[in-house]
C-alpha cells in the first residue's frame, strides 16, 4: 500500500515538473471573477465611405471578431503586417479589481519588439463596427465613441485594456519566433487572461505585393493602414527579465 502511494505522489511530482517546463497552466491559476471577458481583435486601417458627393475615409477597427477564451487562455495569435488591437470588454464592476494586474511577457525587448504590448491609448472611439458614420452622419468618431461608451454602460460593462499586435518593423527582430504573455496578479498568483503569438517575420511592402502576386487567384488587396512606425512611443515599459509567475 505505502509503495503504491509513493508511485502515485512521484507520478504527480512528475507531471508538475513537466509542465514547468512547458509552460502548462493548470486551470486553477485562473481567476474566476473574470469568466465573462469578451475579448475582440480587429485590423487597423482607413474606413472609406460617401459623404453626398464626396468620399471620405477615417482610421477605424476592420473586421472586427471575437476571439474565443478557454478558462483565461484566449486562441493563438499570430502577427500581420498591418496592424492589429485587441481589445478587452468586462463587468465595470470588475474594472478596479483589473488594476491589480500587471502585463507580462517572454520577450525581453518589450517596447520596441513586435507581439503583443500595451497600449497607453485608449480605441474606445474605433472599437466597434456598429458605429460608422453611415449610422450616425454628421458626428466625429469621439461622438460615436461616446454613444459607445454609453451602450456598453447600459449593459454594465466598461473597455478594460486595448493591446497592439505588431508585426516586425525591420529584420533584425526576425530571431523572435513566439511570444508568451499574460496579465498576472503577484499577490494572488492568478491571471486574468493570458495570450500566445506567432511571430511571423519582417515584410517589405515589395515582398508583401511580390507574395500576394505569386499565390493563385485574385491579388489581394491591401485594405489596411501602413506598417506601423519604427516605436510605439505610447506603450509602457511594463517588461522586466526575469518574469516572476509567467509559467507558474
Amino acid at each position: 500500500m505505502r509503495n503504491r502511494y509513493l508511485l502515485s505522489f512521484a507520478l504527480f511530482m512528475s507531471v508538475l515538473w513537466f509542465a514547468s517546463f512547458t509552460g502548462v497552466t493548470f486551470a486553477d491559476d485562473c481567476d474566476p471573477a473574470f469568466k465573462n471577458i469578451e475579448v475582440y481583435l480587429a485590423k487597423t486601417g482607413r474606413y472609406t465611405y460617401k459623404a453626398g458627393l464626396k468620399e471620405k475615409s477615417e482610421f477605424a477597427f476592420l473586421d472586427v471578431k471575437r476571439l474565443k477564451v478557454e478558462g483565461c487562455t484566449v486562441e493563438p495569435l499570430e502577427t500581420m503586417r498591418n496592424g492589429q488591437v485587441i481589445f478587452i470588454i468586462g463587468p465595470k464592476k470588475l474594472k478596479d479589481k483589473f488594476q491589480g494586474y500587471q502585463f507580462q511577457t517572454s520577450t525581453e525587448d518589450y517596447r520596441n519588439g513586435p507581439g503583443i504590448k500595451e497600449q497607453d491609448t485608449s480605441f474606445e472611439y474605433y472599437a466597434h463596427p456598429d458605429y460608422r458614420p453611415e449610422k450616425y452622419p454628421g458626428m466625429y468618431f469621439e461622438d460615436r465613441g461616446q454613444i459607445y461608451k454609453k451602450d456598453l454602460d447600459k449593459q454594465g460593462k466598461v473597455l478594460f485594456k486595448n493591446l497592439l499586435v505588431s508585426q516586425p518593423y525591420n529584420e533584425s527582430f526576425n530571431a523572435y519566433k513566439t511570444q508568451d504573455s499574460q496579465y498576472y496578479n503577484a499577490k494572488t498568483s492568478k491571471i486574468f487572461l493570458k495570450f500566445s503569438c506567432k511571430i511571423n517575420p519582417y515584410q517589405s511592402e515589395k515582398q508583401a505585393k511580390q507574395e500576394a502576386m505569386s499565390e493563385p487567384g485574385e491579388p489581394k488587396k491591401d485594405e489596411a493602414a501602413p506598417a506601423q512606425e519604427q516605436e510605439d512611443t505610447g506603450a509602457k515599459g511594463l517588461l522586466k527579465k526575469g518574469l516572476k509567475g509567467l509559467f507558474n
